[in-house]
């Protein structure tokens, strides 16, 4: 085809781009070996449109050629935008192995101006093509520094287990808090968490038994005995009676909040803690819509205009904790409507002794029941933190030494399970340290799949109680 055209094969690009099929633009692409810096802005415009249109291996070859000439800091600018969209569409393939091999030569501008093209990668979001970069960077000071600072970055967006799998060292978020006491203007001692999985969007929460109330009140374990929490609980209530009380009530409006929020409205709600009064309150201000499964404190809110319980899979699971035989989860099947896909829902509450090994139980349970065809997302107050619970799952599914030992060292090792912990969620009793023990475990898990949600994207004004337990406070 080529030895038939007079002009460059770049002016056919320019010209014909958008009416040639994929193997005669990658013919072209292959002989484009005269692009000139007047050329850049018009290839730039290709390589976006050969993005558009999915040629990715084309567009790739096309941002190699091009990278080792831009100047100008607008087209370089560009460039980065570019790039980062090819890496994003094109995750392990041709393109990304091309265009990283070319970021790492010095006399690159993608190397001259490593810190921009990072910064645009973190800035987007593509936090997992900014750890594809990492190994590429030949300077071992600089590397290291980026590597803690995404993985940083990434445990502060709620990301986990992929901040662990850059730095081992990872400590668990959290600050000393003191008593907050009236400062605490919420119904209960644990604040809900969200995400999004595959478009949908998903909701968990303590919601804080009345039955438990004296921890709270007589004993102030949290230092919020003056709190909201008690302001709104009825001082008459009778644990041997119980009966609605006006937090009860708050606390269900919130979860209709969670249900209508204006730009997520949750579709799947995992709500633990649920006494009798507040769960009967609750399923009589439900929409008509949501289908309530319920077990022990434990309940699942379903959507029906979204998802189908598969009803033959409602199951409770006993037996799983040998301190606490009697301590059961939910685990359901759902179907999703729009495209009959299938995902497995775990709702737990976890004891939370630490002393004792019921992390390592749970992460058992999962082990020995995974199944690699099965979409899983569990989800709960798990009484344990982030770090905690992933030595847990990486100590089930690597396998390799004993329960009693993980208990008693740091274990590192391999889960395909993803655990995303947003933000401190409650306060350790006695030590008053903010601590992050609500997550969400999710399998298979990707960028494109998984989004953590923002305090604000979860309820109206969460961001500001978040702020309690993510800073010092001043008594």
């Amino acid at each position: 085809m080529l030895s038939t055209l007079e002009s460059r094969p770049l002016d056919v690009l320019f010209s014909q781009h958008q009416d040639l099929n994929e193997s005669s633009i990658n013919a072209l692409v292959q002989n484009c070996n005269s692009i000139s810096p007047e050329d850049d802005e018009k290839v730039v415009c290709v390589i976006q449109s050969l993005i558009q249109r999915c040629f990715l291996p084309s567009a790739s070859q096309l941002a190699v050629k091009i990278n080792n000439h831009v100047r100008k800091s607008q087209e370089i600018e560009k460039i980065h935008k570019v790039v980062a969209n090819i890496l994003r569409k094109q995750p392990d393939g041709v393109a990304q192995a091309n265009l990283l091999a070319s970021i790492n030569n010095p006399r690159s501008p993608y190397w001259q101006n490593y810190g921009t093209f990072f910064d645009n990668l973190v800035r987007g979001g593509q936090f997992w093509a900014a750890k594809a970069l990492l190994p590429l960077i030949s300077n071992p000071g600089l590397q290291k520094v980026q590597q803690r600072n995404l993985s940083c970055l990434l445990a502060k967006e709620g990301r986990i287990s992929e901040a662990l799998s850059l730095n081992k060292d990872l400590v668990a978020k959290g600050i000393e808090v003191g008593e907050l006491q009236e400062k605490w203007q919420f119904p209960s001692d644990h604040l809900p968490i969200g995400m999004t999985h595959d478009g949908d969007h998903f909701f968990s929460w303590n919601v804080l038994d009345a039955k438990y109330m004296s921890w709270i009140t007589t004993k102030n374990t949290m230092g919020l005995s003056r709190s909201m929490i008690a302001q709104e609980h009825d001082i008459s209530y009778n644990p041997k009676r119980p009966s609605l009380t006006p937090r009860d009530m708050h606390v269900a409006s919130l979860v209709l909040d969670a249900i209508h929020h204006p730009t997520h409205p949750r579709s799947i709600l995992a709500l633990q803690e649920c006494g009798r009064p507040f769960l009967e309150h609750l399923k009589s201000v439900l929409p008509p819509h949501f289908e309530f499964c319920s077990y022990g404190g434990n309940s699942i809110l379903i959507d029906t205009n979204h998802f189908e319980r598969i009803a033959s899979s409602n199951s409770v699971i006993f037996n799983q904790f040998l301190d606490s035989p009697d301590v059961a989860f939910q685990n359901i099947y759902v179907r999703r409507l729009s495209d009959d896909k299938i995902l497995r829902l775990i709702n737990i509450h976890m004891p939370g002794n630490p002393s004792l090994p019921s992390r390592f139980e749970f992460a058992k349970y999962l082990q020995e029941s995974f199944t690699p065809e099965d979409s899983i997302i569990v989800m709960g107050d798990m009484n344990f933190n982030e770090i905690e619970m992933s030595e847990a799952l990486e100590w089930a599914f690597k396998g390799e030494i004993e329960m009693s030992e993980a208990l008693e060292k740091e274990f590192k090792g391999d889960s395909p399970f993803s655990l995303y912990a947003p933000y401190c969620t409650n306060i350790s009793p006695g030590i008053l340290k903010s601590k992050a023990i609500d997550h969400f475990l999710v399998y298979p898990s990707n960028e494109d799949t998984v989004q953590v949600n923002g305090p604000n994207e979860v309820l109206p004004d969460l961001q500001t109680h978040v702020s309690l337990l993510g800073r010092k406070i001043s008594v």
